[in-house]
């Protein structure tokens, strides 16, 4: 059995299942709303939305921010059709404990701005109603590639004269047509299709497939070992137990002076024990994937400052070490794109997240040069205007180089 491939597969199946949900919840003014075309071909559709998106904001669509619009959920279903589909497959019992299966699920949407032009770039199919309508799950990414052209093209060819310059009333005749082939084609009816009329077509109601799918497609061909310790973790003979009450002699060792790392952030927060035992790990054992685990306020970040501080006083300290101490900096094709050394370079720190606030949140808690009010303001200062080893840095000076590199560092020894 692949491990690898069954863990990943699951992962994207995951993925694949998380979108599309549309928002019917009882009592809430954002929710969307059951359509019904027998309502509107009465009046005309063109007539009916236009009418719908003019009662709803005609008191903001002269503003200029003003871009109102309406969004169809199509060939909407309960989340239930799709587990019937997975249990199925693989044999399982009922998801009901692990999943909402009361959901509502939409097929795919489609969008238009207060002129009832379509909007193109938000047509959105989603992977669930791939998984209906085929009765299989989505392990060839092209299959649903191709699933979703035919549906957007179709759409596209369907809506494809609003590209010429119509007349208002011409425009009106062609839409009611076309949307009445639409709901015709797609068998739409008050049962299997929502719609809403949002404030800003432009940001409102964006659905995006999951970015997550094509990297882990791309892991499955890979054949990184980090990828795969990542998943199958350590064995049980690699492990290491922390628990000072059975393991003292480890906890110990982990703590020597010399497992100590030599930059440590100024904090008023200094690391508790557990948090000075995953750092001398992080920076000093052979392993190198750790996972630290911790809800907000625990110190995750402040963890992460101490092994950064480490990692850039290590750089210094390379640098220093070097027997050629001019160290360029890559990109300028005149000097052949000089490369830094691996022991410098090996140091570099990436923080990456699927969430942009917590890479924000980290970048936020690194020190920065203090305002007047710090205590330390003084302190800061001289520490700024200490240039160790400008002499060595500039005592060679390329003649390819219109500016020297100049070197400033700040080791603090401990």
């Amino acid at each position: 059995m692949n491990t690898k491939e069954n863990i990943l597969n699951s992962w994207i199946l995951m993925e694949q299942l998380s979108e599309g949900n549309v928002n019917t919840k009882h009592g809430d003014k954002n929710a969307a709303r059951r359509f019904d075309p027998t309502k509107s071909v009465a009046h005309g559709y063109y007539e009916y939305f236009r009418w719908m998106i003019n009662h709803k904001f005609k008191d903001s669509l002269t503003k200029k921010s003003a871009n109102p619009g309406i969004i169809f959920y199509i060939d909407t279903f309960k989340f239930q059709q799709v587990i019937d589909i997975i249990i199925k497959k693989y044999h399982l019992n009922n998801l009901q404990d692990e999943v909402n299966n009361r959901q509502t699920k939409f097929g795919f949407s489609i969008a238009f701005d207060k002129n009832l032009h379509l909007l193109q770039d938000q047509t959105f199919v989603t992977m669930s109603d791939y998984i209906l309508n085929k009765r299989e799950l989505i392990n060839d990414p092209d299959k649903f590639k191709n699933f979703e052209k035919q549906i957007k093209d179709d759409l596209y060819e369907l809506f494809d004269f609003q590209e010429d310059n119509l007349r208002e009333k011409d425009f009106e005749s062609k839409f009611n047509d076309t949307f009445d082939i639409l709901v015709n084609r797609y068998q739409i009816s008050k049962e299997n299709c929502y719609w809403s009329i949002v404030k800003r077509i432009d940001s409102d109601e964006v659905n995006l497939h999951s970015f997550f799918i094509d990297d882990l497609n791309w892991a499955k061909r890979d054949n990184s070992t980090h990828i795969d310790r990542y998943l199958n973790g350590l064995n049980s003979e690699q492990r290491i137990n922390l628990d000072p009450t059975e393991n003292i002699a480890v906890f110990d060792k982990i703590l020597w002076p010399k497992n100590y790392p030599m930059g440590h952030f100024l904090s008023k927060f200094p690391a508790s024990l557990m948090q000075q035992v995953a750092i001398n790990l992080a920076l000093n054992d052979k392993n190198d994937i750790r996972t630290v685990n911790g809800p907000p306020g625990t110190g995750k970040t402040t963890l992460l400052k101490d092994i950064f501080a480490e990692l850039l006083v290590r750089q210094a300290k390379e640098i220093c070490d070097l027997n050629k101490k001019n160290v360029y900096l890559p990109g300028d094709s005149k000097i052949g794109q000089t490369k830094l050394p691996d022991q410098i370079a090996d140091k570099n720190i990436v923080v990456t997240s699927s969430n942009n606030g917590a890479v924000k949140n980290i970048v936020d808690e690194l020190p920065q040069i203090p305002d007047k009010k710090d205590n330390f303001e003084e302190a800061v200062g001289e520490l700024m205007d200490i240039h160790y080893f400008d002499n060595i840095a500039n005592a060679r000076k390329s003649q390819n180089i219109g500016a020297s590199f100049r070197l400033r560092v700040a080791v603090k020894k401990i």
